[in-house]
This record gives C-alpha cells, structure tokens and sequence, in this order.
C-alpha cells in the first residue's frame, strides 16, 4: 500500500474573455509528503542563500519563498523554478492541468469547481493509455487543495469577520470528500482545503503552475472542466414552476452545450421572464462557448439551436451593455456562417438607439459605436468582403474627441483604447486587400495607443504576418520578439504559429534559422483544441520540405482533414492553401493520381465555398492565383501565401 499526496492550486483570471491569462487549476502528484517537500525548500533556501534558514524558522516564512504572489518577477524567482524543475522526475512526476471554462457558471467559484473535479477526475481515470492512474487498490490518496480569495466565494466583507469563510471551506472540504469517497471506494482518500502559503504540496502546485505558465516544460496533461450543472427536463420545469429563472437557464443551457437538445424550446419561456443575471448567465455561455469553438466542433451546432429563440427576445434584453455583448455574439456567430449581410444588425442597433438612456455620456455611446463597427468588419471579413467603407473617417474624429481632454505629464497620452481599435480595423481592411505598407503604418499606430500586453501582442503578431508576406525576415523577428515579450502564457498557439512562420521565411529567403526550432516538439503544443493547429501543422510542413523530410505531406493531410471538416466557412477555406502546397509536392514528385486527386479536392472545395457565400465567389474572381493553384503553378510559398493576410 502505497502513500500520494496531491497538492492542487488554480492560476490565472475568471475573466472569461481574457484569452491570455484564463483561470486553470494545476494538480501535482508526488508520494513526497509535506515534511518531504519542506526538505526539498529548506535546501533550496540554504544553496540559493535566499535567505537564513534554521531548524527554528517557521515553516510559512519558507513556503511565502515559494509562493507565486510573494515571490515577485526576479532573478530569484527564475533560480526557484529552475532548481524545482530540475528535481521534476521524484519532486513532482506527474501533473494534470484543467484549462478552459465550462459553458455554463454562474460564478467563479463553480468554475473553479469544475476545474476540481475535471482534474480530480482525470487522476483516477484507466483510460487514459498514455498516463495511466498511479493509484493502486487501497492506496492513501491525500488531496490538499488551496483554498481559494473569499472574493471568488462572493462573500460580503471578506466573510472573515463572521466565520463565513472558514465555515464555507469546512463545507466545501466535507462535501469533495464525501463525493470521492463514494465515487473511488477502492482507495484511502482525505481532502484538506488549505492555504498555498502555509501547505507544501499546494505550495509546489503553485510553483509548476507558474512552469506550465512560462512554458518551461510541456510534460503535463490537459483536461476539461467536469460539467456540474447537468440536469433533465423535470428538473428545468421544478425550476420553472418556482421562478428560479436563474436555475432554469443553468440547467437548460448545461444540457444544450453538451448535445442534448430535449427541451430547448422551454428557453422561451425563460427569456420571457428573465432578469440581468439570466441573461448575463447566458451571454457568458454563449461567449464561452464561441471562445472554445476551434476546440469544440459542434460549439456552432449548439448555438444554432439557441439563436432564434435569443433574436425572438432581443427586446427583453434589459441593458445596453447586454444588448452590445449579444451583438457582438451574434456576430461571432454569423461570421462562422459566413453571412455577411443580415437584416438584425439593423435591428438590434434599433434597439440600442431606443435605450439611449443608460448610456452615461456621449463618449460612452461613441465607444459602442466603435465597438459595433469592429463586429460588424469582423463578420464581412470572415466572408471575404474586405471592402468596409468610412472607417478612416473615424481617426480625425477620435482625434478631434482626444483633443477634448487634458494632456497630463504623468500619463503615457498615446494610450487610446478606442483609437487603437479604429486603426485595428484599418490595418486589417488595407492587410486584406494586401496593401501591406499602408497596413503596418495603421497596425504600428494601433500598438503604440494599444493599453495592455494582450492587445499587443496581437498587434504585434499582425506585424509578424505583414512582415512574413514582405519577405522582410529582419522586421518579421524584430516584431516575433516584442510579440514573445507581450505573452506571459508562452503555450499560446498564436505565438507558436509565428515562430514557424519565420523560421520558414528564412528558409524560404535560402538562410539559415538561428532561433529555437520548434519543428521537432511542435506535436507537444498541440493541448488546447483544434485550431489554430491546422496552421500550425501547415507552416511545419513547409519547413519539413524545405528539408526535405518524408514526414511533410503526413502534416499538410492531417491539416487539410482537420481544416475541410470545421463547420466555419472562413476555417474551411483556410484548407485551399494546405490543398495546393499538397498539388505542388505532388506535381514535382510526378505523382499523376496524386496530382489529380488533390485537384479534385481543390476544386470541389472552391466550388462549394463559392456557392455558399457571394463575396467569396467574388474574390476568387478577381485574383487569378486561385487559378494557378489548381493546375500547381505556382510555387510552394505562393501555395502557403495563397489565401489573404493572417488567412495564410
């Protein structure tokens, strides 16, 4: 009989639209216990020197060492991480990571539940072949999960005072306990809620959760978020026939985004009756869920069954803000479909104009008129209409509005949210219509009054893009490096993307790549769904011809199969460049049935994309490239450039 201790912490923002620094709980697995572990940080302490340890210091002033918010950014913080990694294989030998936000939560607290239990979940489960469950019959099993900010709990005052939040936590332990131990009957199991300064093992998952962060290994698991919201039919009308629209919508919408469709129609009758807090439950969901959608392949199908009933009630939508986030959704959404005209823009702008009154100040509705603009560019840019007139009229008038107001020393005055998102949508319109200068002068502007890292560093990927089309490989590193200095998660995909799209160019250019290559563990980037992978596997497999290896048409077809099977026009079309590198390799290896074969694909696929959507239709009309790619005339980097921009 064998002793685990699991040490579990949660990292990051329960903001749900915050793509780059989103909540995710990492669980460590270590038979090492808390005396075991506090060794290990005594040692660290005394060979690093960071600070006087004896067998008299308190244990909670060396684990605050260890501790992610009290450790702070420095030198010191990087020797802590390397020496813990270096120890990974006895220290921590394995760990799962929960990524992703469940579809449906009411509050941050059930999404760190569901984060829990998935982790939990996956630590037990035999199927997994590649990392199976180290747990033997009656092994102890002991849990110490890191309690979390009595904010996240939502109680008043801290709930400190009154005991709440100690007694919240004493709930909170009995009942993940009772709930194990009667699912994993065959193993010991004890559940403590703790704090992460005063407890080793939540203390160490803090540690690899900052690893997982920095990237600075990729041998970990990526599990899902467990559903805990499930429920049937009669539960969704007990909930009905109380007016607990609130439990209704939660239970209605857990079982639509997990495929069930049974009562769908019910959500009428919700809407009907909703408040603020029901619609923001579900706007969150469906906001969620078109997040997840490269993960997800029917995330598209689920609010398909959701979307008439929520334009039926758009006129319940009882704020603004609510009615700005469902257009912006409906957007998304549409976009997918790649429609870009559609009669309820007009509508719900309508309906925005009627509720003027909640609007604070005439710079707040300027703001929401910027904001519908850039989801509106966004759906007729998925369908390839990439004509969107006066947008540049917009710079003079936000200059003149900047003007209104106060220069203060103090403050960086180039900072301008609503500015930077005009000249975003510039420097995509003019990217698109592949006027490249005047793209990086719009995109260049747009960094400088961009106001947080995440901003940039999408900024600074488009620059990445531009550059990469130039063939201007300098520039194209010069802004991969501000984009790599933007990222704290440096697991992002979009970043991964770029340092294979440069480090193509320089092959392409004939020179050599000096950075990292990331050709031989790209297989180890791919945890957080199915797009952008495709691309990734694109620009590998260029870089694997360009050296020759067997192993580039394997990529290009597992790209091509992933891409032709999205139910998103836009990501569908995105398989028409990977068919034509495909038509290129065939046709100088002189493979006949090859070469047809891929043609018949390209064909069939331009045609259906063509009859789908007219603008598409149209802009393959007027660049003959698409022409040449069937009969593979062009070259292999004409074939990956084939598609506009970031489409490539």
């Amino acid at each position: 009989m064998a002793t685990w201790y699991i040490g579990i912490d949660e990292s990051g923002s329960f903001d749900h639209l915050n793509s780059d620094d989103k909540s995710f709980v990492c669980a460590v697995v270590t038979q090492m216990s808390h005396g075991d572990i506090m060794k290990v940080f005594k040692d660290i302490c005394r060979g690093l020197k960071l600070c006087r340890v004896t067998d008299a210091t308190p244990e909670h002033k060396i684990i605050k060492l260890f501790h992610g918010c009290k450790q702070g950014q420095g030198e010191n913080r990087k020797k802590i991480l390397n020496t813990l990694l270096e120890k990974k294989d006895k220290l921590f030998p394995r760990v799962v990571v929960c990524r992703g936000m469940p579809s449906v939560t009411v509050n941050p607290q059930q999404w760190w539940m569901s984060s829990i239990m998935g982790t939990i979940d996956e630590l037990f489960s035999k199927k997994n072949k590649t990392n199976p469950c180290l747990f033997n019959v009656n092994d102890e099993v002991k849990f110490s999960i890191a309690n979390r900010d009595a904010k996240c709990l939502g109680l008043l005052g801290g709930g400190r005072s009154d005991g709440g939040w100690k007694k919240y936590n004493e709930l909170l332990k009995s009942n993940i306990e009772k709930e194990l131990k009667r699912t994993y009957r065959r193993y010991k199991i004890s559940v403590d809620i703790c704090s992460a300064e005063y407890k080793a093992p939540p203390a160490l998952a803090d540690q690899v959760a900052t690893m997982v962060r920095l990237a600075m290994f990729n041998d970990f698991e990526i599990v899902k978020p467990k559903n805990l919201s499930l429920g049937n039919g009669r539960d969704v009308d007990i909930c009905i026939e109380n007016e607990n629209w609130l439990g209704a919508a939660e239970i209605l919408l857990s079982n639509v985004f997990s495929g069930n469709y049974e009562n769908v129609e019910k959500l009428e009758n919700i809407l009907q009756n909703a408040d603020v807090k029901v619609w923001a439950l579900i706007m969150r969901s469906v906001e969620t869920t078109l997040l997840n959608r490269g993960a997800d392949g029917n995330a598209v199908n689920h609010i398909a069954k959701i979307m008439p009933i929520l334009l039926n009630n758009k006129k319940n939508i009882p704020d603004s803000s609510l009615l700005i986030r469902f257009f912006k959704a409906y957007c998304n959404f549409v976009g997918d479909a790649g429609r870009a005209e559609d009669n309820t823009f007009v509508e719900i702008k309508e309906l925005l104009n009627e509720k003027t009154d909640l609007f604070i100040s005439k710079y707040e509705k300027w703001h929401f008129y910027v904001d519908l603009l850039a989801a509106e560019a966004g759906v007729k840019f998925n369908a390839y209409d990439f004509v969107f007139p006066d947008i540049a009229s917009l710079v003079e008038k936000q200059k003149r509005i900047n003007m209104s107001y106060p220069s203060l020393d103090f403050l960086d005055n180039r900072a301008d949210d609503i500015g930077s998102q005009i000249y975003g949508i510039l420097g995509l319109q003019t990217a698109f219509q592949n006027h490249i200068d005047e793209s990086i002068a719009y995109f260049e502007k747009d960094f400088d009054c961009a106001t947080n890292d995440y901003y940039k560093a999408m900024v600074a990927s488009f620059l990445v893009v531009n550059y990469h089309r130039k063939k201007d490989f300098t520039n194209a590193q010069k802004w991969l490096n501000i984009e790599d200095g933007h990222k704290y998660n440096k697991n992002d995909q979009w970043l991964v993307l770029d340092k294979l799209r440069v480090e193509a160019l320089a092959l392409e250019l004939g020179g050599k790549w000096d950075g990292e290559s990331l050709l031989e563990n790209v297989q180890s980037w791919h945890k957080d769904g199915d797009y952008p992978w495709p691309l990734l596997l694109k620009w590998k497999a260029f870089i694997e011809c360009k050296k020759g290896l067997d192993k580039a048409k394997t990529s290009l077809e597992t790209s091509r199969k992933k891409l032709v099977s999205s139910q998103g026009f836009t990501i569908r079309t995105l398989a028409l460049s990977v068919i034509a590198m495909l038509i290129v390799v065939a046709k100088e290896e002189n493979d006949a049935a090859e070469l047809e074969k891929r043609r018949s694909e390209y064909e069939t696929l331009l045609k259906e994309c063509s009859e789908q959507v007219y603008s598409f239709k149209k802009y393959i009309s007027e660049h003959s490239e698409f022409t040449k790619a069937k009969t593979g005339d062009l070259s292999l980097w004409e074939a990956a450039t084939l598609l506009p921009f970031n489409y490539s």
